[in-house]
């Protein structure tokens, strides 16, 4: 009897040591939500379901994110009509890519007042509308230079109104010189070449010096459209890069030109060589490799294709 109440109380201190580890093992491995912050480091603490401004648009908005879409939107609210545009597109483009334009519209309305608010965010909408009015008007029917401008112009009107013409005033303003560049051309399409830089530097003369309204180059291009594209040597557009571009950018232009003119003129040899190649092929085929099998055959050209391109390109 003496036995087994010793065998019991030994039983029920070693259950009581092993409780007792157990209960120190726990304390030691407490789940960090439940300790103080300060002592939680960050690799132990499990994020679940934490909203993303970014990406939930019912979810609060941090002070510094707020801070910061403050100081994005006060250059929206700050920036003149004709500048505006740009920064419009940025906002659309920049909201989509994360996906959280709603939340961006909430901060806006913050930040900015009611009428810039309204062209911000109703610029995706117009702009749809916009299209296929111009889709419309300008594929239905056979129209003259200034018709077709007098459509886009209305077509701006229509959609945003008095505020189109500072909106969109270098577009407005580009129609308007490709207009006055059509004029210039007819007049002047008798004229040499020589004559034509001239008329067209007279012109150039009497515009304003705004690079928003002129871009010298630009319109040079417009100018010489047609001479551009006859030109068999090439050396027209060089000539006008450095004419009417500042040095650095001359240079590159030249540069472009020159390795656009490289590819054009590979690409031509590289289908020239190869029709040559095929009407070889066509000649083989029915003179001295008559007798072969459609799979001998198929063989044989691809390989002789495969051998052509990579000769060409070494």
């Amino acid at each position: 009897m003496t036995l087994k109440i010793l065998t019991g109380f030994s039983l029920c201190i070693v259950i009581f040591f092993c409780a007792a580890i157990y209960l120190l093992r726990e304390k030691d491995t407490e789940h960090p939500s439940l300790r103080p912050l300060s002592e939680v480091k960050p690799s132990s603490v499990v994020h679940r379901n934490i909203p993303n401004p970014f990406t939930s648009a019912s979810a609060p908005a941090p002070t510094s994110e707020v801070q910061e879409a403050d100081v994005h939107f006060g250059e929206l609210q700050s920036l003149p009509n004709n500048k505006l545009i740009s920064a419009v597109k940025a906002f659309w483009r920049t909201c989509r890519a994360v996906n959280n334009c709603e939340r961006q519209l909430q901060l806006l309305g913050r930040a900015v007042d009611m009428n810039r608010y309204s062209i911000i965010s109703e610029y995706p909408e117009k702009l749809v509308m916009f299209n296929e009015t111009i889709n419309y008007e300008l594929t239905s029917q056979d129209l003259t230079l200034e018709h077709k401008v007098d459509q886009v112009k209305s077509a701006y009107a229509s959609v945003w109104g008095a505020l189109s013409e500072e909106l969109f005033f270098d577009e407005l303003a580009f129609y308007d010189q490709r207009l006055a560049l059509n004029s210039l051309q007819i007049n002047s399409q008798d004229l040499t070449l020589e004559g034509k830089l001239d008329v067209f530097d007279r012109w150039l003369q009497g515009q304003s010096n705004d690079d928003s309204k002129l871009n010298a180059y630009n319109a040079a291009k417009l100018f010489f459209g047609e001479a551009l594209e006859s030109d068999q040597d090439k050396t027209l557009a060089p000539k006008l890069a450095e004419k009417y571009l500042p040095a650095e950018q001359a240079a590159k232009e030249k540069q472009r030109l020159d390795r656009h003119q490289f590819q054009v003129g590979q690409a031509q040899n590289y289908q020239t060589a190869l029709l040559e190649l095929r009407q070889t092929l066509m000649a083989e085929r029915n003179g001295i490799f008559h007798d072969l099998s459609e799979a001998d055959w198929l063989e044989y050209s691809e390989a002789k294709l495969r051998e052509f391109k990579v000769r060409f390109f070494e």
